[in-house]
């Protein structure tokens, strides 16, 4: 259900265990980083560089709004480290994986870092 600011953590919360679900990640991520930051979607989309509208419509779950290489590039703008790491050695079964996750999150903030966002290893 949405809430009153047009976020709708329930359906990108669902979304990440779609095909677009590393995207939603993203998106969830975004709007950690846009609370913990105290900023107005306005100053959100003036600081990543995108129309507060677009942002509001991401919010909203519509992750067609925008690629992946475009929310990596939104956070490049604001000033956050990404790092993609690509393990050459595949596991026994073949099978990879891909995750999406905020990193010391929690060291920063005395906050938990939301369960959609975590790592098989916790951080």
């Amino acid at each position: 259900m949405p809430t009153g600011n047009g976020f709708n953590e329930e359906a990108l919360v669902h979304a990440t265990g779609q095909p677009n679900g590393q995207k939603a990640k993203l998106v969830i991520l975004l709007r950690r980083y846009q609370e913990l930051n105290g900023l107005s979607l306005a100053e959100l989309g003036k600081a990543s560089g995108v129309a507060w509208v677009t942002l509001s419509r991401l919010f909203g779950g519509n992750l067609a709004e925008v690629s992946t290489d475009k929310l990596l590039r939104i956070f490049a703008n604001l000033g956050t480290h990404i790092e993609i790491r690509v393990d050459l050695n595949p596991q026994a079964n073949g099978a990879g994986r891909v995750d999406v996750r905020a990193i010391a999150e929690a060291a920063r903030t005395n906050r938990a870092i939301p369960p959609e966002c975590d790592g098989p290893d916790g951080r």
